[in-house]
């Protein structure tokens, strides 16, 4: 693979924690080809490679936003601008119980889904048509998708005053390990809002293991997060 561009110069933060380094950088095709540091062979200023002067500044792979609420945004404008602009190359999406997928009735959905515009056609229902319409746009970023435990319950036809009994739960398992299955990589809560208000350990336990048993990755929002966040987690 050929090299397109150097970064001279720079102090490498390489996010293992080890110490920063000077090094140059070498790139191409969109992936480090080489890390060259002070005191290494360096790379001959031939002209014929571009290259930034970065000398003063940290190099640092792109940030991974492990909170973000981008789901139906990047689908409706994959340049990410404020994203990119701060360093974030990956975003985690469907946090707080709140996401884009699975769905049923889009309007039943509506006050679950961050940034929803009516005018927007969603056409998809699934986690993986979800996916494919987001690739399909190809984001700037990176996403990692969770299955948020709202669309879950809102998706299962649970009663919304009360825990899932076991006809729902068993409906939400089978829509969460759908979803595990076709590229999602985990699964959240966010326990204070409307659709979640009365889950119960029982429920969430539940979903946690079929989470846990596809080797997904779980995030909560707690209830109580403003008046009682050490009585949430005790």
């Amino acid at each position: 693979m050929a090299a397109d561009l150097i970064l001279r110069g720079g102090t490498v933060v390489d996010g293992t924690g080890a110490e920063p380094f000077a090094a140059d950088v070498i790139l191409g095709s969109g992936r480090i080809l080489e890390i060259r540091r002070d005191g290494q062979r360096s790379v001959p200023p031939d002209g014929a490679i571009p290259e930034l002067d970065v000398t003063g500044l940290l190099v640092s792979p792109g940030f991974i936003d492990i909170h973000s609420h981008s789901d139906l945004t990047l689908v409706i404008d994959p340049r990410a601008v404020s994203s990119v602009a701060q360093g974030v190359t990956t975003e985690v999406v469907g946090n707080c119980g709140h996401g884009c997928a699975p769905i049923t009735d889009v309007a039943r959905f509506a006050g679950n889904i961050y940034g929803y515009r009516p005018e927007f056609e969603i056409g998809w229902r699934s986690m993986g048509e979800y996916l494919d319409r987001l690739e399909a746009g190809r984001p700037a970023v990176h996403v990692a998708a969770l299955v948020p435990n709202g669309n879950l319950r809102l998706a299962a036809g649970a009663d919304l005053e009360r825990a899932a009994d076991a006809a729902v739960l068993h409906r939400m398992e089978e829509l969460l390990r759908q979803a595990l299955d076709e590229g999602a990589w985990g699964y959240s809560t966010g326990l204070e809002y409307a659709p979640e208000r009365s889950c119960d350990e029982a429920e969430i336990t539940a979903l946690c293991g079929v989470t846990g048993r596809a080797g997904g990755f779980y995030a909560t929002h707690t209830r109580n997060l403003q008046g009682a966040a050490r009585e949430a987690i005790a």
